[in-house]
Formats: structure tokens, C-alpha cells, sequence
């Protein structure tokens, strides 16, 4: 082949090339052009919210490749995130995109969650949070779950720690007062019930520092046993008379003065002499101390 030849042959393709690139920078201008100038006017029609959105792009080919990329992602599981300054119709909309609810109270609970008295003004506020930071409702739902798992685990170590220490209360008091346990345990609560109505039971339902309620503590129930027995020295004697029990002593020291006239009867002889003289002697004391706190 001859230098000519090849010379005209390399023309030729530059030439075709030029031509090919010419077409395709026509085509593209082309179809950018056949878009009117209003044409995000004219795609909104009249809705202010999808104009102010087309705003953002400065062409049609610009929008349209911004959702290619928005399906794009939303097939990958990729979400775009909520700009910092983002104004609160945006926020409404990227909520309304991502299945956040409008407000805390939008968020459902996990099947089977009853929240207590005590529970829901602690989910309450964790939502109004959660919902500030635009949790997911699979997050909140993941979060409520642990939380109310915890506060069961919580009380069900709560119970039985209660237990243990009621058991135990009751162990050491039935050593120390024996057949009496039951009247010495009752004689305790007696005494609350001088307190205004619904106090004595607060007491005893509160706890002392160690976290044992009041009322499992062996020592408390001494302690207003021996504040019953100062208040009212009738009633130790004769348990369960209650205001009555003052008539229930003068009763009793009656039919035992009885036996005391008789030298011959169980007051001195017999198996039961000794009882019945030492129950006597009490009656007489508590009849004493009586007296002297009503002086």
C-alpha cells in the first residue's frame, strides 16, 4: 500500500470519528433540550412540596439519576440518613420514609408487654428519647423487651429474697419465744394499731437499710412488743381482750382468789398448784402497772 493511501485511509477515520462524536453530543443536547425550561413547574403541578423538592436538582437527567441511586440503595437495605438541619417537614417525611412514627406515643410495644403503673412513665420517657433520636420501632420493641424482662428478673429476685427473710425471722422468734410465738408476734402488731389508719401498715410494708422489709425484721417485732407491753400491761397477760382486757384480769384474779380460800384445792395441791399461783402473781402485776399509768 502506498503512502498516499495510508494517509487517506487515517484521514478518513479521524473524520468518522469526529462525525460519530458529533452525533452523540447533538443527541445528548437534544434530548436535554427537548425539556422545557418549567418543566419542574410543570411535573409539581401546583404542589409546592415536590416543587421545592425539584428545586434541588438542575436538570432533568439530575433528578432522574437521584432516584436511580434512591432505588438503588433502597434495594442494598442503604437508607439515606436525616440531614442534621433538616427542616421539620423534612424530618416528618424521612420518618414517613423509614416507618418512624410522627410521635412517641406512635411507637407499638412488643406482643404480650402490659406496662404497670409503675413501668409506664419510665417506657414513656425512654420513647419521647428514642423518638427525639429516631429509633426504629424494632429498636424501641428491642430495647422495651430487655427492660421489662429485667424489671421481672428484678422482682422475682425481690420475692424471693423477701421470702428467705421471712423464714428466717420466723425461725429465730419461734426459738426465743416457743409456744407464746404466735400471741408475742401478734402482741407487736397490736401496738401499730394505735397508729393513724393505713400508717402501721406502711411501716411494716417499708424496708430498713439492708433491704429487708420492716415487718421480717426480728428485731423490730421486739421492739413493738416491748412498746405494747409499756403501753398496756393488761394486755400482755390476757392477749386478744383488748380494750377489755382490764375486766379479763379482775375476772380471772376473782376465780383464783377463790381457789386461794380453799387450802385444799388445785391453787396449792396438786400438778397444777405451782402454774396457777405464778399466773396469779402476773395478774396482780399487770393489774399493778395498769393502775399506776391510769394515776
Amino acid at each position: 500500500m502506498s503512502e498516499q493511501s495510508t494517509t487517506t485511509i487515517a484521514t478518513e477515520a479521524v473524520s468518522t470519528e469526529a462525525v460519530s462524536t458529533e452525533a452523540v453530543s447533538t443527541e445528548a443536547v437534544s434530548t436535554e433540550s427537548s425539556w422545557p425550561s418549567d418543566w419542574r413547574d410543570k411535573y409539581a403541578g401546583g404542589d409546592e412540596k415536590k416543587l421545592k423538592r425539584l428545586q434541588r436538582y438542575g436538570s432533568p437527567a439530575a433528578a432522574l439519576d437521584a432516584l436511580f441511586n434512591a432505588q438503588q440503595k433502597i434495594a442494598q437495605g442503604i437508607k439515606e440518613p436525616l440531614r442534621a438541619d433538616a427542616p421539620a417537614e423534612e424530618v416528618a417525611r424521612w420518618r414517613d420514609d423509614n416507618g418512624i412514627p410522627q410521635t412517641p406515643d406512635g411507637y407499638k410495644m412488643p406482643d404480650g408487654v402490659v406496662l404497670g403503673e409503675n413501668d409506664k412513665p419510665i417506657v414513656d420517657d425512654f420513647l419521647k428519647t428514642a423518638h427525639e433520636r429516631n429509633w426504629s420501632p424494632e429498636q424501641v420493641q428491642t430495647a422495651v423487651s430487655w427492660f421489662m424482662e429485667r424489671q421481672a428478673n428484678q422482682a422475682d429476685a425481690i420475692t424471693a429474697r423477701d421470702t428467705e427473710n421471712r423464714m428466717a425471722a420466723e425461725d429465730e422468734l419461734r426459738s426465743e419465744y416457743g409456744p407464746q410465738y404466735r400471741n408475742e408476734v401478734k402482741r407487736a402488731y397490736e401496738f401499730l394499731r394505735t397508729a393513724p389508719e393505713g400508717l402501721g401498715e406502711s411501716i411494716m410494708g417499708g424496708r430498713l437499710a439492708d433491704g429487708r422489709l420492716v415487718g421480717d425484721a426480728p428485731e423490730v417485732i421486739r421492739w413493738l412488743n416491748g412498746l405494747q407491753r409499756e403501753m398496756n400491761p393488761a394486755a400482755t397477760v390476757v392477749p386478744g381482750a383488748g380494750t377489755n382486757a382490764v375486766q379479763a384480769i379482775e375476772a380471772e384474779l376473782a376465780s383464783l382468789n377463790k381457789l386461794m380460800g380453799d387450802r385444799g384445792s388445785e391453787y396449792w395441791k396438786g400438778p397444777t398448784a405451782a402454774r396457777l399461783q405464778a399466773r396469779a402473781q402476773e395478774l396482780i402485776s399487770a393489774q399493778q402497772k395498769t393502775r399506776q399509768r391510769a394515776a
